[in-house]
């Protein structure tokens, strides 16, 4: 809800500049729940105030909401500082709403959540997609890649 973390977020984490992407600076509650179904590619949730982590993008209504923006397609993208254990009321809601899951050790301890509605994932022909991405976006996404772990399936 700060602007200025995006400024800073822009700077430091390469957030790239694209007219086809749009970024939106405000209560996810709110912005999730105004939202039309099927309207978002992606949801990258980084939702974090100046001690901790915010507990809503654990909530059964911050997965549900999520998903119904989604696309069939559509991607959410948490960052935790802990990743709830895969037994907690948070992992059962997802496994609920999405079809796979993946986990990828982050900078500082953290761990990036990726959850999509598809169980169709190429994972192999990935790669391709992702050197034209790099290549596109002048930004290294392969080592990123190379971390990932499969959770769900």
């Amino acid at each position: 809800m700060r602007a200025k973390v995006f400024e800073v977020a822009r700077h430091y984490f390469d957030i790239p500049v694209d007219n086809r992407v749009k970024y939106t600076i405000s209560d996810a509650k709110v912005q999730l729940r105004a939202a039309p179904d099927a309207s978002n590619d992606i949801i990258f949730s980084d939702l974090f105030d100046a001690y901790f982590m915010s507990p809503i993008q654990t909530q059964q209504k911050f997965v549900s909401e999520a998903f119904r923006v989604l696309n069939d397609n559509g991607w959410l993208v948490i960052n935790f500082h802990h990743l709830p254990h895969t037994g907690s009321i948070f992992f059962v809601t997802l496994v609920e709403y999405f079809a796979t899951v993946f986990v990828c050790p982050g900078g500082m301890g953290n761990q990036i959540l990726f959850a999509t509605k598809s169980n169709k994932i190429n994972v192999e022909g990935a790669m391709a997609k992702i050197t034209k991405m790099e290549t596109e976006l002048g930004t290294p996404f392969t080592p990123l890649f190379q971390r990932l772990e499969k959770l769900i399936p």
